[in-house]
């Protein structure tokens, strides 16, 4: 795993443990693949869960299996929705659980070397966030047909006056703002 990447997913759990939110959930993807697992938090223990892609999902829900069963983790089954997981409770510490999470990918992906991730939450305000003043949070996603740019979109909260939305470009540098 790319170490920027460990070290925003170690922080990201870091404020999933702490703060504890209800229903919180970290979608991890790897980029620009629909590869994902799920983090959410159970009785103050991070779970790992792998969402089975359907019914002939055999070998990579064998692979996850056989992983946390390598580690000593207890695999079980739920059925979120309409889809069925995978998961396993993998501690409490932040940065043994990013660990097993790269250990994880690498084993039911069949991914070497270092990868980025997406990282998604829900449920709750990103830890890279919490500390602006005026409580907003900044979304990431991809726009279709532009090589690996994103559109930064502020989300307003209560009493918050302003906005601004811009387009990073492949180098980093701002397309177009614009404030309310």
């Amino acid at each position: 795993m790319n170490p920027i990447v460990r070290e925003n997913l170690v922080r990201e759990l870091e404020h999933l443990v702490q703060h504890r939110p209800p229903g919180g959930t970290l979608f991890m993807m790897v980029r620009e693949t629909p590869d994902m697992l799920v983090a959410t938090l159970q009785e103050g223990v991070i779970s790992l869960a792998y969402p089975h892609t359907g019914v002939f999902d055999f070998f990579r829900s064998n692979r996850f299996a056989a992983f946390c069963r390598r580690r000593g983790f207890v695999v079980q089954k739920e059925q979120w929705h309409n889809v069925r997981v995978s998961y396993a409770l993998i501690g409490t510490v932040a940065a043994h659980a990013a660990q097993t999470i790269d250990e994880c990918f690498s084993s039911v992906f069949r991914l070497s070397g270092p990868f980025g991730l997406e990282l998604k939450g829900m449920g709750w305000q990103s830890s890279t966030n919490s500390s602006r003043e005026d409580g907003g949070n900044w979304t990431l996603e991809t726009l279709p047909g532009k090589a690996r740019a994103v559109s930064l979109v502020f989300v307003l909260r209560a009493g918050a006056t302003h906005a601004a939305g811009c387009d990073v470009g492949a180098r980093g540098r701002v397309v177009g703002a614009e404030t309310l």
